[in-house]
């Protein structure tokens, strides 16, 4: 069932200067989240076909952390890639699993968008996203208003973090809600 938030109106959130800063500083711990996580996966030692052994845990406790620990952030989900495919992902919700296979298979989503330009992608509405159209509306179904999407490289490992809010205006400055209730 889709969020009720998706009928708010998304002229109510103002981002005042303390907001934009507490969202910098929020998300600059969640670029850490995601700096630790991707040297764990490069320390450890690969599987047949490259990927460490230790990718999923460490993409499931990025994604579990930021999921409780980024204030507005309602789900996330983290891709390890390998050779420019998706080797690895872990979310903190299926129906992140399902938005973010979607966006892989069409091509065209923010994990895509920041893995190409090699840094982060906001998108504070998704009701006003046209970069996606295909992503923009499987999101909206899911009850996904916004989203941060951001991107670490160490060596040939790259690893993506997005992060979800239910309510428009990005992570951080929203109240956590559930993302696909």
């Amino acid at each position: 069932m889709p969020n009720p938030d998706l009928l708010s109106d998304p002229g109510d959130v103002r981002r005042g200067p303390g907001e934009l800063l507490r969202s910098a500083r929020e998300l600059l711990g969640a670029r850490d989240l995601l700096r630790s996580a991707s040297e764990m996966v490069r320390r450890a030692g690969p599987l047949p076909g490259g990927v460490s052994a230790a990718a999923p845990e460490a993409l499931t406790q990025l994604v579990t952390l930021a999921a409780r620990q980024v204030p507005g952030c309602s789900g996330a989900s983290a891709t390890l890639w390998q050779d420019g495919e998706p080797a690895v992902l872990a979310t903190s919700h299926p129906e992140l699993a399902e938005l973010a296979g979607i966006g892989h298979r069409c091509g065209r989503g923010p994990e895509v968008t920041a893995l190409a330009a090699g840094e982060p992608v906001w998108s504070p509405d998704t009701l006003a996203e046209d970069r996606w159209p295909e992503y923009a509306a499987a999101a909206l179904a899911r009850g996904v208003r916004c989203s941060a999407t951001l991107v670490h490289q160490s060596g040939p490992l790259v690893v993506t973090l997005s992060l979800f809010g239910a309510q428009p205006g990005g992570p951080g400055t929203a109240t956590p809600a559930a993302i696909g209730s």
